[in-house]
């Protein structure tokens, strides 16, 4: 067991509800837009002829935009995923004594 201090805990149960907050949103909005998406833009990539290179471009770029967004979502829900691993291990809080 290792000790945090009120700070520390206090920031790791921040990044717990913000990775909590991040999973119920990816899981209810963005997962199935996110594959939607990659789906239609793979259809678009495959339909467009290589002499098209703008089309191209954009197609990539869009796809580039949708990974970077799941990939920042995934990253709190991991973050906070780990702050929850940190709290639970670390030593229980003793209590104050009130003189």
């Amino acid at each position: 067991m290792r000790k945090i201090t009120e700070e520390q805990r206090e920031q790791l149960e921040n990044e717990q509800i913000i990775g909590r907050k991040a999973k119920s949103t990816y899981e209810a909005y963005i997962k199935d837009f996110v594959t939607n998406k990659r789906q239609s833009l793979f259809m678009a990539f495959s339909e467009l002829p290589l002499s098209a290179e703008k089309e191209l471009m954009e197609v990539k770029r869009m796809l580039f935009a949708i990974d970077t967004l799941e990939a920042e979502i995934v990253s709190q829900i991991d973050t906070g995923r780990m702050a929850t691993q940190v709290l639970e291990e670390a030593e229980p809080e003793q209590p104050k004594e009130v003189h």
